[in-house]
């Protein structure tokens, strides 16, 4: 069934002659009406706070992927001082680890100055 909110006045049941206006107007003058307008306050304000919440999240996600690359470095540069005081070559340690001979070198200098 469809209506014409323009012909409000032409329908015979006052509800519905209510209901049309008010959908065309979005201004409540009966209880109906206006608890449809409440209702829909409340919906956008969860769908205002459900962004909010999401955008939380991506700030939150970010941060723990953030987190999770420099855990990661640092365990790769610990790995690679740890092969240092082993004594295993620097060309090793740069296959092994997948750091760059420049980073390998600095490394083996830094573990050597501290031994």
């Amino acid at each position: 069934m469809f209506y014409n909110c323009s012909k409000w006045k032409d329908i015979e049941s006052k509800e519905k002659s209510e209901l049309l206006k008010f959908l065309l107007t979005d201004k409540p003058e009966t209880d109906l009406c206006k608890r449809l307008k409440e209702r829909e306050a409340k919906i956008k304000m969860t769908a205002r706070e459900y962004k909010e919440y999401m955008d939380y999240c991506d700030l939150v996600d970010s941060s723990r992927q953030e987190g999770y690359e420099q855990g990661k470095e640092e365990g790769i540069l610990a790995t690679a001082r740890n092969l240092f005081i082993e004594n295993v070559s620097e060309e090793t340690v740069a296959r092994c680890t997948g750091l760059s001979p420049e980073k390998v070198s600095e490394l083996a200098e830094s573990v050597k100055c501290k031994t």
